[in-house]
């Protein structure tokens, strides 16, 4: 399978470069062409109209077959693993795609409709050009050639370059965003086990530049609301076909990851925040709480005391943890008693706890909002 595709890739290229060489060869016609034109201000007139014209053609039919040749985006989903593990691609369009989708029906349906019409606008356009070089019947030949064989290039050059080039491009980023995506989820599980308050700012600016990175590349900011459903559903997803371990873990840390780098970028209100974190599922609350992380809503205090008291996995304890230590600068001393007492009950643990036990990362963030409130902890 993978030697048919780089064939195909090969070929691609093969015809590509000799596209550039047909592009060449015809610059060098008209040339020649001007050659025959006698003196040499006519031969420098010739030669300009010529490659003006012909570079408009090549330009024009480039960027027509720039929207030919534009190909979809298939990305691997957490929903694959609804198929058994079968790796399906599942489309998502950019804008850049459905305005290509549109624009090459657009052209089409009117190319169909207007054959005739174009036809002697062609005519007219070829007399025009033929007038800047000379009046024969030759220059007007030439002329209708010229303008045929620039545009079919440009055209071929457009459609095998983007078939060429966006491809690999689309991957690239793939590729940026799944990093970033792991580079976030590493320094996550790194950071509660610091306790120097200079390393730890430190680790902080690097995992929020990583973030804002990430969510420069994550589709278009008019989606960001239906993003973030799409990953409550993946977050969902990855608990309930997943077993327990490291890689799990992972693999929610990186939906994390992505929600904390478009929380910026979004128009949410605490409000918006509480009815999100209410509406039922774990990765709704998941995903308020990993938001809280970024707005830092002092008045998202209710959610993250929820999450720390009524959680329903240690995932949501401890990112509603992190979105604690994240507001507490923020609270009213009666607020950070409020917070304070409710992580201290789940440290005791007991009957209907969720217990904070020593050596978990949970352990560690929930120490430093203590020391943060002026107690004596030794975690």
């Amino acid at each position: 399978m993978n030697s048919v595709g780089i064939d195909n890739s090969a070929h691609s290229r093969q015809a590509l470069n000799l596209v550039v060489g047909l592009t060449l060869g015809g610059l060098a016609v008209i040339a020649v062409y001007a050659t025959t034109k006698g003196g040499a201000a006519a031969m420098g007139l010739t030669f300009a109209v010529g490659t003006m014209t012909s570079g408009a053609c090549f330009v024009t039919g480039g960027l027509i077959g720039f929207l030919f040749g534009i190909p979809k985006v298939r990305q691997r989903q957490a929903s694959d693993a609804e198929n058994g593990g079968k790796q399906e691609g599942i489309q998502q369009n950019t804008n850049l795609e459905q305005i290509s989708d549109w624009l090459t029906k657009v052209l089409v349906g009117v190319g169909l409709a207007q054959l005739g019409v174009m036809g002697t606008k062609y005519q007219e356009i070829s007399v025009l050009v033929a007038s800047g070089i000379g009046e024969t019947s030759s220059d007007q030949v030439f002329v209708m050639v010229l303008l045929l064989y620039f545009l079919v290039c440009g055209f071929f050059f457009g459609y095998l370059g983007t078939r060429l080039l966006l491809p690999k491009a689309f991957r690239e980023v793939d590729q940026i965003q799944e990093f970033l995506g792991n580079f976030i989820s590493t320094l996550d599980t790194v950071e509660p086990k610091i306790d120097n308050p200079e390393a730890l700012k430190v680790m902080k600016e690097q995992r929020e530049n990583a973030e804002r990175q990430l969510g420069t590349l994550m589709g278009e900011p008019g989606k960001r609301d239906r993003m973030l459903m799409d990953l409550a559903k993946e977050y969902d997803l990855v608990r309930r076909t997943m077993s327990r371990g490291s890689q799990r873990t992972v693999e929610m840390g990186r939906v994390i990851a992505k929600i904390r780098a478009i929380a910026g970028q979004l128009d949410f209100t605490p409000r918006q925040l509480k009815n999100l974190f209410e509406a039922g599922g774990e990765g709704s609350r998941v995903v308020a709480l990993a938001l809280v992380q970024v707005l830092r809503f002092p008045e998202a205090l209710p959610i993250v005391v929820d999450g720390i008291s009524h959680s329903r996995s240690a995932f949501e304890q401890y990112q509603a943890l992190r979105a604690a230590e994240e507001i507490f600068s923020s609270l009213t001393p009666k607020h950070r008693q409020e917070l304070v007492a409710a992580i201290e009950d789940q440290r005791k643990g007991g009957p209907g706890k969720y217990l904070i036990p020593e050596n978990a990362d949970r352990r560690g963030v929930s120490g430093r909002i203590l020391r943060m409130a002026g107690f004596q902890i030794n975690d």
